[in-house]
């Protein structure tokens, strides 16, 4: 499939636009004339192969890339045959535009209206199904047919729910003072050096729960991105995609660094990150208001991953997730490197020690901007309840995921952090075997944040299960534009603040419900996004939120 097949009928003139957009926002690297000339030779050959197997868009492309890269280098025309190919190329492409390329198009939008068509005439009979004349129609016909499919499976279940709470870990509370813990606000540094990490982690500030506006402070016109068309049940994707182009990571694949890494990935992955490339040029142009077609990016993350194939419903974050692991995998220069296992002893070696070894052993197989940008490492300890000994480990993540507290009020963020990062008992069906005491024991363990990203992905964990019943947590989560990590780390870490630049939000249930994402853009302040159609953002809707994606302060 073609990165220029479209999904939502556009004018010619627009159809060119877009494939003259990508073919020319190219930097030629620093070589010497004759290497030009070979990369445009190569790009003549390939443009005349794809015109001859049909491929007349992509044909068209490497036609301009090789004029665009002949007129930027600035090449005499003295040089060797650098007329000649330019010529041809310029008579290729006037070819293309008056004649297959033209009729290519012809045919895709012939296409798309008797796909329109279909939608109408089985809807036709149907008293539950409007027929759509327009595209907001069709696009309010999707989402009630989604609603009260979710609202008869809603009341099928309440009745079977209940008061039927789904059980989850209890948290452990002790009176008992440890001399290895500290009960201070933020972690502490020992005389030593050796930071202490705390044994409570303070609440939240009564800030933490006011509510906001989105645009309050922004005073500038509203110029928004544009949006990305539905092809059945791909909201969690364009919601996603949305939120990551405010991104410093979304940012990285405007230029062409990438491209050094990328030629060694394998086929699907070399799709994919070059599909997720086309979107975000796409969704920056500012020049053209119609929708972007997500088509060759989904069938590249569905050659990824076998789930992502079809169209049913998705979870937002588990594209999320795999989505990143994709793009690292197809970024990652040394994916091909063998990891020399850390023989650090994990109770006697300091945490500094133990850190940096576990980073290094992660980083000797991986190397990609999503490392850099998102990969941080988490402080697991266990500690025996009979001996006192702490064992640690120090995990690589790309995400966080913080559980809802039960029953506890109005819940910020903050809270959600607080729980996760709390201490807990396990008893004896833990299967710990203390290495001091040589025996199965109660443990306590915790989870803190030892390093920071700079891009910080934070998922609500509003989805759970019990056996056959599944249920979703309405609960509100408030959140703030700004949020300080400090009392959730165990390292010395200097900046913990952490700017907002993007939520996901789910409305609905488990079984049924949309996705749709609020996003900052330098250009226009917060927008919203549901698919094809992007608004100005008011204020957050603090039951819905799903993802909360954070920038760390500069």
């Amino acid at each position: 499939m073609s990165f220029f097949q479209l999904d939502w009928e556009c004018s010619y003139q627009e159809y060119m636009k877009m494939i003259y957009h990508h073919a020319t926002k190219y930097v030629p690297p620093r070589v010497s004339q004759e290497r030009h000339l070979i990369t445009c030779r190569e790009l003549l050959n390939e443009a005349q192969r794809e015109c001859k197997g049909g491929k007349y868009d992509l044909s068209f492309f490497h036609y301009l890339r090789c004029v665009e890269i002949l007129t930027k280098v600035g090449i005499p025309s003295t040089y060797k045959d650098s007329m000649v190919l330019k010529k041809q190329c310029m008579d290729a492409i006037e070819a293309l535009m008056n004649g297959a390329l033209k009729n290519h198009y012809e045919k895709m939008v012939e296409e798309l209206k008797s796909k329109k068509e279909g939608v109408d005439v089985l809807s036709v009979g149907d008293p539950s199904v409007v027929n759509v004349n327009n595209e907001e129609a069709e696009h309010l016909k999707r989402r009630e047919v989604l609603l009260k499919n979710e609202r008869g499976t809603l009341d099928s279940w309440r009745g079977e729910i209940g008061e039927t709470r789904i059980p989850y870990n209890q948290i452990y509370t002790t009176t008992v003072d440890y001399q290895y813990w500290n009960r201070d606000v933020a972690a502490t540094v020992a005389a030593d050096g050796v930071v202490v990490p705390p044994r409570s982690i303070p609440c939240a500030s009564p800030n933490a729960y006011c509510k906001w506006t989105y645009n309050s402070s922004f005073q500038g016109k509203w110029n928004p991105r544009r949006g990305m068309v539905n092809l059945g049940n791909t909201c969690y994707l364009n919601s996603v995609v949305q939120t990551l182009v405010s991104t410093p990571l979304g940012a990285y694949f405007l230029g062409d660094k990438y491209t050094l890494d990328v030629s060694t990935a394998g086929r699907q992955t070399c799709r994919l990150v070059n599909s997720f490339t086309f979107i975000v040029r796409e969704l920056n142009r500012r020049d053209c208001a119609a929708p972007v077609s997500p088509s060759p990016f989904k069938k590249a993350m569905g050659e990824v991953n076998e789930a992502f194939s079809g169209f049913g419903q998705q979870d937002a974050n588990e594209f999320l997730r795999v989505l990143l692991e994709g793009i690292h995998d197809g970024l990652n220069d040394r994916r091909t490197v063998k990891a020399v296992p850390s023989d650090a002893d994990t109770i006697e070696f300091s945490d500094a020690e133990l850190a940096k070894r576990h980073w290094e052993q992660y980083t000797q197989q991986n190397n990609s901007v999503v490392v850099d940008n998102c990969a941080f490492q988490e402080r697991s300890s266990i500690m025996c309840l009979v001996c006192r000994r702490i064992s640690r480990s120090f995990t690589c993540s790309l995400g966080i995921d913080v559980p809802i507290p039960a029953g506890t009020g109005n819940i910020c963020l903050e809270d959600c952090f607080r729980l996760y990062c709390k201490e807990e008992e396990l008893d004896l069906d833990s299967a710990y075997h203390c290495p001091s005491c040589k025996q199965k024991v109660k443990v306590s363990k915790q989870l803190l944040l030892y390093s920071l990203p700079t891009l910080l992905f934070v998922t609500i964990k509003r989805f759970r299960s019990d056996g056959a019943i599944s249920m979703k947590l309405n609960d509100p989560v408030f959140f703030q534009k700004k949020i300080d990590l400090k009392p959730f780390l165990c390292s010395t870490e200097k900046n913990t603040i952490y700017d907002l630049v993007g939520v996901v939000n789910h409305s609905g249930s488990t079984t049924g419900g949309h996705y749709t994402a609020d996003y900052y853009d330098n250009h226009c302040g917060w927008s919203s996004a549901s698919d094809e159609r992007v608004s100005r953002a008011d204020k957050p809707d603090y039951r819905l939120v799903y993802i909360l994606c954070y920038v760390r302060s500069a």
